[in-house]
């Protein structure tokens, strides 16, 4: 699981890269700016930590990683939409390439934690 998180920092490098780049295709500056809705997910994520016992964390973790991925799959389908709108066609193929890989993410995420799931079954059992 961690090495997967390590593969998608990487890829999230290259998705600011292509965020930036829209930014430049609409001759606006791309700034940063803290997330309400990530740091609302982080602090669940942090609560069910300390509610959980050491045997789900790793549940917990993918939990956590699954609604990341499905808060960042909602945000590029609606940029997606707001290009297209726009006439902003030379920014779309960025955005549906971010897109690509954050629904592959998830789908690898939701695969780690079926088999996490069965694993914690089997021990309980």
């Amino acid at each position: 699981f961690k090495k997967g998180l390590e593969q998608h920092l990487t890829q999230t490098r290259s998705h600011i890269e292509n965020v930036e780049e829209v930014f430049a295709k609409v001759g606006e500056e791309a700034k940063s700016e803290e997330c309400v809705g990530f740091e609302g997910l982080k602090k669940e994520h942090e609560q069910l930590v300390e509610e959980s016992s050491e045997d789900l964390i790793d549940l917990v973790d993918t939990g956590a990683a699954a609604r990341t991925e499905h808060y960042e799959i909602a945000a590029y389908e609606g940029l997606i939409t707001m290009a297209r709108h726009l006439g902003e066609k030379d920014a779309v193929p960025l955005l549906e390439a971010n897109l690509k890989d954050e629904k592959e993410t998830l789908k690898q995420v939701e695969s780690i934690s079926k088999r996490l799931a069965r694993e914690q079954a089997k021990a309980e059992a």
